[in-house]
């Protein structure tokens, strides 16, 4: 866990690094009608530390398994308008909570890799399986991230 914590925390500081620089503009445009900009997709990360967090540390305590609800994630980033939020502060906020995460993995014990999460109707994960699908998909939105920018900077 420590490994996976360590990937976290260092990726906090290599995104916010290239993100820093760019224009608001840039990170708050959006490359099609349905798509989200750099901000939605960063914001929709920081969504992912909002619901994921307490579920790391919950899940160590609750009755097993330890039940969590599912988040409507689309509907989270519209209420929170990251789309017209300054750019700094979703990036400290992203920052902030994935520090925080990172610190929660890093934690946890071999023993309480094994304990058990259920979100919603699904079945049943490992509190490891949880932790690693969310880097996994802490990775998958990075890329769009520095995708989108890179499209996006080319197109000025």
């Amino acid at each position: 866990m420590k490994e996976i914590a360590a990937r976290i925390h260092d990726r906090t500081y290599e995104i916010a690094s290239l993100l820093e620089t760019a224009e608001n503009s840039l990170l708050t445009r959006r490359p099609g009608p349905d798509k989200w900009s750099v901000n939605e997709i960063l914001g929709h990360l920081c969504d992912s530390a909002l619901n994921n967090l307490p579920r790391f540390i919950v899940s160590r305590y609750a009755a097993q398994p330890a039940v969590f609800q599912p988040y409507l994630q689309d509907f989270w980033v519209a209420a929170q308008n990251y789309r017209d939020a300054p750019s700094e502060e979703i990036i400290a906020l992203w920052g902030s909570l994935n520090r925080q995460a990172a610190r929660a993995i890093a934690s946890v014990t071999p023993e309480q890799e094994k304990l058990l999460c259920k979100i919603g109707e699904n079945e049943p994960v490992t509190l490891r399986w949880l932790i690693e699908d969310y880097e996994e998909h802490l990775e998958h939105h990075l890329g769009q991230i520095i995708r989108l920018k890179e499209q996006l900077e080319g197109e000025i």
